[in-house]
């Protein structure tokens, strides 16, 4: 910085005073500085880099505002005049955008006021646009800045609603949700110091999952500066093809979702997502979901679903096709209780017995207990088996010699009197010797309500019986400690 000022009783003089060399400012300041200011700003160089310091997403910013400027007036009370404007600026994201290019804005100044005009930038397949403004008159500053789509959808990405591509690996084989939503968003800040994001999202040609994976949730978004508390008030709108995936379901989907999400970090969720179309995955047997919806009420959640699934099965010595119809009643999804019943023959099937020919994909009434067993067996193991067979991980499995022990433990209640099928505590154990010291486990269980568990480990022998243990998994989430391990 340089500057050539001379002291006068109205104030300061200031004939030159040059800002440059910093990373984002280039300036030259002249005129009066006191009690009635009339100060002229020569801008050459204000970058929109500087936002990288707080907006974590922003990996590289480059474009520069160029112009003139004039502040007058008492001290208490300055006005600004003039205009900047920039040109050809680029953004570049870390994950959830690529690049946006070409942006281009004018600023406006008059009074107290500093109007952001004409904000636009090419964010393929689409753009955006906006506006908004800077009020000096307040303390702390206000803005208000309203963004929006014109025409076409964006390209985004969102790592964090990661989909599983495989239910043996679970969050280790994933894609990211993406899609091309529109949307006409406002970002403004009150008294308090809080950052308002308000507005609608509507989705387009999106694939996405939800909830996020036990290890980013609160996760930190990065390691920029944190300037203001942040409330979101966001509706989420499902347009043209949205589809909702994860391991077990695919499901095109309509609806509307409002999410508020306070300083505090409490979620309010309040909605309704509606499905007539896809499938989902139950028990290894594939149903075509009739009708399915999903309500939030005060971010309490409740499921409604009816499908169909197709069998064959033995009625009166001969085998005959029928459809088992599985129907949750709306309920929170806690308490969710599976109904299943023959469309054909609903008069002479218990549910149990609609279960057992979902789970064998045949009727098993004519078979003795100890046949039942094992087609029940059989069966579970084919959901095991699925998940090792699919040509992804099959290849992983050859090709790299993963895998050289494993212990399948299928316990099945028999002789039971109710019409519940329990299949609590079948599981499967998978392991890799890396050497006499390192060992590699996976394990699968189905639980209680017939979710799958799944949990990686390893095992390191550090000195004698000293043992460094670690294991993930989706319920309990990352453990690493020491193992003092007894012989006797």
């Amino acid at each position: 910085a340089e500057a050539d000022i001379e002291f006068s009783t109205s104030g300061l003089k200031v004939k030159g005073a040059s800002f440059y060399g910093t990373d984002y400012l280039d300036a030259s300041i002249s005129g009066l500085l006191g009690e009635k200011s009339d100060l002229d700003i020569h801008l050459t160089r204000l970058s929109i880099g500087l936002a990288e310091s707080f907006i974590h997403e922003f990996e590289r910013a480059t474009g520069n505002f160029e112009g003139m400027f004039n502040i007058s007036g008492d001290s208490k009370s300055p006005l600004i005049t003039g205009s900047a404007s920039m040109r050809n600026g680029e953004i570049r994201g870390r994950t959830v955008f690529e690049r946006i290019r070409g942006i281009s804005a004018d600023l406006e100044a008059s009074g107290n006021r500093i109007k952001i005009l004409d904000l636009k930038g090419d964010w393929k397949p689409g753009s955006i646009s906006g506006e908004g403004y800077i009020d000096l008159s307040e303390k702390p500053l206000r803005f208000n800045l309203v963004m929006n789509t014109p025409d076409r959808g964006v390209a985004i990405k969102i790592p964090q609603l990661d989909i599983p591509q495989s239910t043996l690996f679970g969050r280790l084989l994933t894609l990211p949700s993406y899609g091309e939503p529109k949307f006409k968003l406002s970002f403004s800040n009150d008294a308090a110091g809080v950052l308002n994001i308000r507005g609608d999202i509507i989705l387009q040609d999106t694939h996405f999952t939800y909830p996020p994976a036990r290890s980013v949730r609160g996760s930190s978004t990065g390691s920029g500066t944190k300037l203001y508390d942040t409330s979101y008030d966001i509706t989420f709108i499902a347009g043209e093809s949205v589809w909702y995936e994860n391991t077990f379901a695919r499901l095109k989907v309509d609806g509307d979702l409002n999410l508020k999400i306070l300083p505090s970090g409490k979620v309010i969720a309040n909605g309704r997502l509606h499905s007539s179309q896809g499938t989902a995955s139950f028990l290894n047997r594939e149903f075509s979901v009739e009708q399915a919806s999903l309500v939030f009420e005060d971010s309490i959640e409740y499921l409604y679903a009816t499908g169909k699934t197709d069998i064959s099965r033995r009625l009166d010595g001969d085998w005959v096709d029928d459809t088992i119809e599985l129907t949750i009643h709306q309920s929170r999804i806690a308490d969710i209780q599976p109904v299943f019943t023959s469309s054909r023959f609903g008069e002479q099937t218990s549910g149990r017995e609609a279960m057992e020919m979902v789970i064998a994909g045949t009727d098993l009434q004519e078979m003795t207990q100890e046949e039942r067993s094992q087609v029940m067996r059989r069966e579970f193991l084919k959901v095991i088996d699925a998940t090792l067979t699919s040509p992804l991980v099959k290849n992983i499995l050859t090709r790299t010699d993963l895998i050289d022990t494993a212990h399948i433990d299928v316990r099945l209640s028999e002789g039971s009197d109710s019409d519940e099928l329990v299949l609590e505590g079948a599981g499967l154990r998978l392991g890799r010797n890396f050497s006499d010291r390192m060992h590699l486990g996976y394990y699968m269980q189905m639980g209680a309500d017939l979710r799958i568990f799944n949990e990686l480990d390893f095992t390191y022998r550090l000195k004698g019986s000293q043992f460094l243990k670690g294991s993930i998994d989706e319920e309990r989430g990352f453990y690493l400690g020491l193992e003092q391990r007894l012989r006797f």
